[in-house]
């Protein structure tokens, strides 16, 4: 599944518990942005999966039709098939590094970015013996994550030498946090993505092979 059919398939999901609602309530529900949201609803409505009534305000209500109904059960088991692959991928991928990162004598790392695939990167960094200094998410920032406390990006200064390596584990948002760590002068070779990705320093994000 591409990024537009896992958002379509959470719209959709989304009205079925609760259409009564602006589209604003269904980006923040979603996590998808209003513009995208704006463009996904028009296709859904298009391909007549939703149906709309205007009701009070800016506010509507969606159904969804029984075409709809049926697209949501067939995106739903597609989805499950694709997050099983994708979690077997992300969990080689993250196995990799952090052996990587051990066998090349680093011992502390940061965690960075709050995602399913940062309870990968929890589990595969204790089973390296790899130890978990920080966890940190401006998104997230004061709040308890596997009961680790989350702290602000710029709270790695505060670290200093006591960590090797940060591991972004959000990739979603890896460009993002990568673009973020580096303008706080943490050096390259100290940052890396998940997935083995290689950060370029003008923090764009390219996927090695």
């Amino acid at each position: 599944m591409d990024k537009q059919q896992v958002a379509e398939l959470h719209i959709l999901q989304e009205i079925e518990n609760n259409g009564w609602a602006t589209q604003r309530d269904l980006a923040n529900r979603t996590g998808i942005t209003l513009s995208y949201l704006n463009s996904y609803m028009k296709q859904l409505i298009k391909r007549e999966l939703i149906l709309v009534q205007k009701m009070d305000g800016r506010r509507f209500l969606y159904n969804l039709t029984p075409e709809g109904m049926i697209e949501k059960v067939r995106m739903t088991t597609e989805y499950a098939k694709w997050s099983l692959n994708n979690y077997k991928y992300i969990r080689e991928r993250v196995i990799q590094l952090c052996l990587s990162l051990k066998q090349n004598g680093a011992k502390r790392v940061v965690i960075c970015g709050i995602s399913e695939a940062a309870e990968i990167v929890y589990i595969a960094t204790i089973e390296s013996g790899l130890e978990i200094v920080s966890v940190i998410d401006d998104a997230c920032e004061k709040k308890t994550w596997l009961k680790k406390r989350i702290e602000s990006l710029d709270s790695v200064a505060s670290l200093q030498n006591d960590y090797d390596c940060i591991i972004i584990s959000d990739i979603g948002r890896s460009q993002q946090l990568a673009q973020k760590l580096y303008s706080l002068l943490i050096p390259l070779n100290r940052i890396k993505v998940c997935t083995g990705q290689k950060i370029r320093p003008v923090t764009a994000v390219q996927l090695v092979d």
